[in-house]
């Protein structure tokens, strides 16, 4: 890649946003849940819960770093941002399986 800082911004952002969309959506969730919370409600809410923590991990480590050292820490960042992505998708299938 010519330019990781540019690359960085773009999963800083990117996490940024994503990160707002999961909290609306785990938001909505929550709130239209039956009282009281069974296990399994407690398990589905540790999913989004956790690609929150990544991605606010991957947009702190995108947006702190000195560009002249991005290159040693940019697969780190990458990776957090993938397993948050991959957190919200299995997250979302299993709260829509879970609402029907």
């Amino acid at each position: 890649m010519l330019n990781a800082v540019s690359s960085l911004q773009a999963l800083g952002s990117a996490a940024a946003s994503i990160f707002s969309s999961v909290a609306v959506l785990f938001g909505y969730w929550a709130f239209h849940l039956p009282k009281p919370w069974t296990k399994a409600d407690f398990l589905l809410a540790a999913l989004p819960s956790v690609s929150l923590v990544l991605f606010g991990a991957a947009f702190w480590l995108a947006m702190g770093l000195d560009p002249r050292n991005s290159h040693v820490v940019i697969h780190t960042v990458r990776r957090l941002f993938l397993g948050g992505v991959l957190f919200t998708c299995l997250g979302i299938a299993l709260i829509t399986m879970n609402l029907h």
